[in-house]
């Protein structure tokens, strides 16, 4: 059985060693080679990757792998891990014996899924999906609510099956999100709201799966690193702090995070150090030049995070040595 596990990405990265992965660069029609192979010969929408992110990849797999038994999707910093390691290409043979689909484990929330569509997006674009979805297939709408009413669902398009259910799930994918483009239109949408037919699809493995009664693998997802555009942040941040130019990084980390929240997600910014920088940014702004203020101490962003979480701890075991909450 040959199995092959796309793992989608713009950026360089390091690769798993296991042959079972093979990047492919997603969106190689409008930017620079990186050196891995593209999605964009063969039949391909390489083009549409600002509007569909990893399902360029998806569609490229699903019309020109000729010759895998199994297909699946990673990300560049995203894959399935079992028992604290990363599944190899036996794992996914092994898994597929005993299951129809390989996902990535729930992903809960408070609101359910077409609320937490709504608030980061536009929800009338999650309407004409399911409207697609009632004209082309109307047998899928009863699994389309129970999907997307849920408070959990599944994410990143991080899916493994074989290969003929493959085929099957990506013509009806893909015709679905097709047709909702005709009701959508993206023109005045920035860089991370153009993503919506990407994120709309991220879900839908799942409306599959609870159609057709399958037998599905949910795996935890565990993350090699850090988002680039959230390294990116960090580290202009770290070079406007250098430069004691405050009032330019505060403008700058605003600006980012209005046209990218992504930045901030937890999946995003692992180590939780952007809502730290923000507090430091606003102390230090506040501050100004006063002697003994932090920019004092130091100049360097690293430092200052390391003094300011020590200064946090220190707060928070004073407060349980007292008995305050």
């Amino acid at each position: 059985m040959k199995t092959t596990i796309y793992v989608c990405t713009h950026k360089k990265a390091a690769f798993p060693s296991d042959p079972v992965y093979r990047p492919i660069h997603v969106g190689r029609a409008l930017s620079q080679d990186l050196g891995y192979p593209g999605d964009d010969s063969g039949d391909n929408i390489s083009e549409l990757n600002p509007l569909f992110v990893e399902l360029t990849g998806m569609y490229w797999a699903w019309k020109n792998d000729a010759d895998s038994d199994a297909i699946g999707f990673c990300h560049y910093r995203r894959y399935f891990f079992r028992d604290g390691k990363l599944l190899s290409g036996a794992d996914y043979e092994e898994i597929l014996k005993d299951h129809d689909m390989i996902a990535s484990d729930i992903s809960e929330g408070e609101d359910n899924c077409r609320e937490r569509f709504a608030e980061a997006f536009n929800g009338k674009d999650l309407e004409a999906m399911e409207r697609s979805v009632k004209k082309l297939y109307p047998e899928y709408s009863e699994a389309f609510a129970q999907a997307f009413d849920a408070k959990g669902g599944y994410s990143g398009n991080m899916i493994v099956m074989p290969r003929k259910m493959f085929h099957e799930y990506c013509e009806w994918l893909f015709s679905i999100l097709f047709d909702a483009s005709g009701e959508i239109d993206t023109s005045a949408y920035n860089g991370y709201q153009k993503k919506v037919f990407g994120l709309l699809g991220e879900n839908m493995p799942r409306v599959w799966a609870l159609h057709h009664g399958l037998k599905v693998y949910e795996c935890p997802i565990a993350y090699s690193d850090e988002k680039a555009e959230t390294k990116e942040l960090k580290l202009a941040l770290k070079v406007l702090v250098k430069q004691h130019k405050i009032a330019e990084a505060r403008e700058l980390f605003y600006g980012v995070t209005k046209q990218r929240p992504d930045v901030m997600l937890p999946a995003s910014d692992i180590s939780g150090e952007l809502r730290l920088i923000e507090q430091l940014l606003y102390i230090i702004a506040g501050e100004g030049d006063k002697e003994g203020g932090l920019l004092s101490r130091s100049d360097d962003l690293e430092e200052l995070l390391g003094y300011y979480r020590g200064l946090g701890g220190s707060i928070e075991a004073y407060k349980r040595a007292v008995g305050l909450k």
